[in-house]
């Protein structure tokens, strides 16, 4: 394992999670990497986040509002300057000499767009679960829109991530599928490491994985919304435009049984009795 290679860049955005982004920050500072470039993008905290970063001068940071966490994303983007980038999630931590591992990755790949390690999703501590399946480092269509394929476990090259665009604030939960869909089809090379770089933190307050799933009504309709698209995108790959209208007759089924069990009947109707919407899915399915 080499400690030592070109500028990395490591993109957190945050809202109001002082604490946590404490323990962030300190898992970059514990890389044995001699040239990070640690970005904050804060949405405007109110803890004392912007105070605590003032006293950071390892930190680069932007504070203000933002239209959430994909915008923050996209700031961060258009920031970075080194030859790799990651992002990390307030919440959460690299582990020890990740960005070291996915360096060697890419020195003895040098074709590869991206390096994918093994991610792990923690609550108290503990590791509840460990998301290494090949097809979802690999981004498989398959597991891109219907699995878990772990966004942030992964490294890029800058401008293979530049080339990529900007994450599309339309979706307020799975822009990061949809960022990580364009770059999959664009048939960017990921090789995956057999090695945990990541840790995800389940709490009540995550997005993604609040052990409660307060957000998973919104999070289905995002995902329909996401499915719909990919399964008509022009230009796209059958195999991703099939797996997305999986997706979507998935996300129809939960979407409607949600909002029935909810009273919201109307809902309930409009989204599973779409006889067009039906017909363009099998239509895809079955090509």
């Amino acid at each position: 394992m080499t400690i030592g290679g070109p500028r990395v860049s490591i993109i957190i955005p945050t809202f109001n999670r002082l604490i946590m982004l404490t323990n962030a920050i300190e898992s970059v500072r514990r890389q044995r990497w001699p040239d990070i470039e640690l970005i904050v993008i804060d949405g405007g905290s109110t803890d004392g986040t912007q105070s605590w970063l003032d006293q950071c001068p390892d930190v680069v940071f932007v504070t203000g509002k933002d239209e959430g966490v994909y915008d923050a994303m996209n700031k961060g983007l258009a920031l970075a300057t080194g030859h790799i980038l990651a992002f990390l999630n307030s919440d959460d931590v690299l582990e020890c000499d990740a960005i070291a591992y996915a360096w060697d990755v890419f020195t003895h790949n040098p074709n590869c767009a991206s390096v994918a390690g093994i991610a792990v999703i923690s609550k108290h501590g503990v590791a509840d679960e460990q998301v290494d399946g090949i097809g979802e480092l690999l981004l498989s269509p398959e597991d891109l829109f219907l699995g878990r394929c772990t966004p942030n476990s992964r490294f890029f090259r800058r401008d293979a991530a530049i080339a990529n665009g900007p994450f599309n604030l339309d979706y307020k939960f799975v822009s990061d599928r949809d960022w990580l869909a364009r770059f999959a089809s664009a048939n960017h090379v990921t090789v995956h490491m057999n090695r945990v770089v990541y840790r995800y933190l389940s709490h009540e307050g995550s997005m993604t994985f609040d052990p409660r799933r307060k957000l998973l009504g919104p999070i289905r309709r995002d995902r329909l919304n996401l499915a719909k698209e990919w399964r008509s995108r022009v230009g796209a790959p059958l195999s991703f435009r099939k797996a997305a209208a999986k997706l979507e007759i998935k996300m129809r089924l939960a979407v409607s049984h949600q909002a029935a069990l909810a009273g919201d009947f109307s809902e309930a109707a409009t989204t599973f009795l779409d006889t067009a919407a039906w017909r363009a899915i099998v239509g895809v399915v079955f090509r």
